[in-house]
């Protein structure tokens, strides 16, 4: 009982201090969790790229709930646009593109809005494109798909990134797994409205309405 008391009395004093920018920095630095939690809570700004990696970094710890909340400030610093580009540098994406298959739902999901914010979307899914192009597990693959599909526009996009995507999804359009079928039949909608005409989303999209699986033809609707 005295260990619980000590712990809550301390979770409850850090809580109340008020840390300065570089106090901030400097607990984000720490090897104590406590600390790095606390910079964590207080932290509302970034004033350089090399203190974005410091947060971005955090997305490596082995304490889950450390990444979650990483990956919380992380997409709330992303409203100001000030920070935009901060967020547009080739480090910060392949460490975002690598963390986006967190054993927690919730990292996976906000850093996939962080990645909405890049404004170079060509290095995104280029990234994206080439890990899904490797030998994944099914919930590795679901979540690269499920970051195309938030990310993929009309932004202007290579040839041959057009040609790697359409590839892509034609072979995960023959996937066994059917939620991965199933996310490929929301990508081609989406690229429907974005792409008129297009032999290769006709082509993709008429297979996938044949699909024996309800979802993936409901996802086309």
């Amino acid at each position: 009982m005295r260990n619980l008391t000590d712990s809550t009395e301390k979770a409850y004093n850090l809580l109340n201090q008020s840390l300065d920018y570089t106090d901030i920095i400097k607990y984000l630095q720490s090897d104590d969790l406590n600390n790095i939690s606390l910079a964590l809570l207080n932290i509302d700004k970034i004033n350089n790229p090399k203190h974005l990696i410091l947060l971005v970094n955090l997305l490596n710890s082995p304490d889950s709930r450390i990444r979650e909340l990483t990956s919380s400030v992380l997409k709330k610093l992303t409203t100001v646009h000030e920070h935009h580009i901060f967020f547009n540098t080739e480090k910060t994406i392949n460490i975002l593109i690598n963390q986006i298959t967190d054993k927690n739902p919730r990292v996976c999901k906000n850093i996939i809005n962080i990645l909405g914010v890049i404004n170079n979307k060509q290095p995104v899914i280029n990234k994206l494109v080439d890990n899904l192009k490797g030998k994944n597990e099914t919930s590795h693959t679901y979540w690269y798909l499920e970051a195309l599909q938030d990310i993929i526009d009309s932004s202007a996009l290579d040839s041959t990134t057009w040609d790697n995507i359409f590839n892509i999804l034609q072979e995960y359009s023959e996937n066994e797994e059917y939620p991965i079928r199933e996310k490929i039949s929301y990508i081609i909608k989406k690229l429907n409205k974005i792409i008129k005409n297009n032999n290769k989303i006709n082509s993709i999209k008429a297979k996938l309405e044949q699909d024996p699986n309800f979802y993936v033809r409901f996802a086309l609707e």
